[in-house]
């Protein structure tokens, strides 16, 4: 009787230990998981756009797919082993360059619902996004401008533009989805290719952001000096590669540390990821390290 004793008195010091073992890197890896942490990613994915934002319970939205499947490189180190859901993907505007790594992603990741600009230009890239979304029955919603999503308690997503009832434009650039990500005290604007001009039609409201992607790789038409002076950004990123149209301009480079604020570009500092916990940013990068305001 008393070493059937010794036995469950083993086995039930066993089980405490696993349990602290188990709490205590619960406790250490939630950091590491950014659990709590609103972060996204800008990928360094060449001349192109590609983001990833994780949640702070965990969820995943894609903005942009890039010009290649160059992303189904990156994404697939960013998520955990175990998750192959993407609870959304944006698609600010129908260009290759944002568009071409959304349709491999989609044949190879379980993603629930797809936004897009309803002037969606019916390009080949396009049309075999379309078919896929078909094929899967995954939803495309059309984006409007002022809708408002809660996704997590303290986690908003703004639609800033288009408005309801854009008219088609000529340009694709200036019916881009333009998004806004409010956590906390926090946030990060993403213009996707939404050129000066255009710009004017941002809610003033909503426009004060920590951390702004430039819109259109830093092209001299990125930015609108009256919006940008709203916005205010602490740190602004430039999604770029080699090309030959000179981006990112220097005017806008100039436009943006008039104002004070730090600027990065995917083409030298690689992957840029911002994390905050609704308070402050940590920015870091693949190239550069870990960067302050």
């Amino acid at each position: 009787m008393s070493s059937r004793r010794e036995v469950w008195r083993s086995a039930v010091v066993w089980l405490a230990s696993v349990g602290a073992a188990l709490a205590l890197a619960g406790w250490v890896l939630a950091p590491m998981f950014g659990r709590g942490m609103l972060q996204v990613r800008f990928f360094d994915i060449g001349q192109g756009d590609a983001m990833l934002v994780t949640t702070p319970a965990g969820g995943h939205i894609v903005v942009d797919g890039g010009p290649d499947n160059g992303l189904l490189h990156k994404i697939g180190p960013a998520l955990p082993v175990w998750d192959r859901t993407i609870e959304l993907v944006v698609l600010t505007h129908p260009h290759a360059d944002h568009l071409v790594g959304l349709v491999e992603l989609a044949r190879r990741y379980r993603i629930k619902q797809v936004l897009a600009s309803e002037d969606s230009a019916a390009t080949p890239e396009y049309r075999a996004l379309e078919a896929e979304l078909a094929r899967q029955h995954i939803p495309l919603l059309i984006a409007r401008g002022g809708t408002v999503q809660r996704l997590e308690p303290g986690l908003e997503l703004r639609v800033l533009y288009p408005p309801a009832g854009n008219p088609a434009s000529a340009n694709p650039n200036d019916a881009s989805v333009a998004l806004q990500l409010v956590y906390g005290d926090t946030a990060v604007l993403l213009t996707g290719d939404l050129e000066a001009d255009a710009q004017n039609a941002l809610p003033a409201a909503w426009l004060e952001s920590d951390v702004l992607k430039v819109a259109h790789h830093g092209s001299s038409d990125a930015l609108n000096p009256e919006v940008l002076a709203k916005i205010k950004p602490a740190f602004a990123v430039i999604s770029v590669g080699e090309n030959t149209y000179g981006h990112p301009s220097r005017r806008v480079i100039r436009a943006l540390e008039r104002l004070n604020t730090r600027v990065l570009t995917t083409q030298e500092d690689g992957d840029i990821t911002a994390t905050t916990n609704g308070d402050v940013w940590s920015i870091r990068s693949t190239r550069s390290g870990i960067l302050t305001p």
